[in-house]
């Protein structure tokens, strides 16, 4: 997959999965996003990001709409594969650190 993101030369690309983790991006893509890929744990993470970094809330035009964005996806996986032990470590860090995240 890495090979043929890489492939893409013009425009940025990634592939992430349902919980948010980006597991390959193209030279545009690590670029786009770097405040979120320069970030541990490893994978970076778009909830993570918006919810945790400061710097998300420049990065995004719209922050309320891209927080609303995946706190609706992460619902929706939970909906599917509510014992994925990943994604509810996951939202237990986010809810314990961003009131913003526990409130959505």
């Amino acid at each position: 997959m890495q090979r043929v993101i890489d492939a893409i030369t013009t425009a940025p690309a990634w592939v992430r999965n349902d919980r948010g983790d980006v597991l390959a991006a193209n030279e545009l893509g690590r670029a786009l996003y770097l405040d979120m890929m320069a970030e541990g744990p490893t994978p970076p993470n778009s909830a993570r990001f918006t919810f945790l970094n400061p710097k998300a809330r420049e990065f995004f035009a719209d922050w309320e709409r891209a927080a609303d964005d995946v706190v609706g996806v992460l619902r929706s996986t939970a909906g599917k594969n509510p014992y994925d032990k990943d994604l509810t470590d996951l939202i237990g860090e986010v809810s314990t650190r961003s009131e913003e995240f526990r409130t959505r």
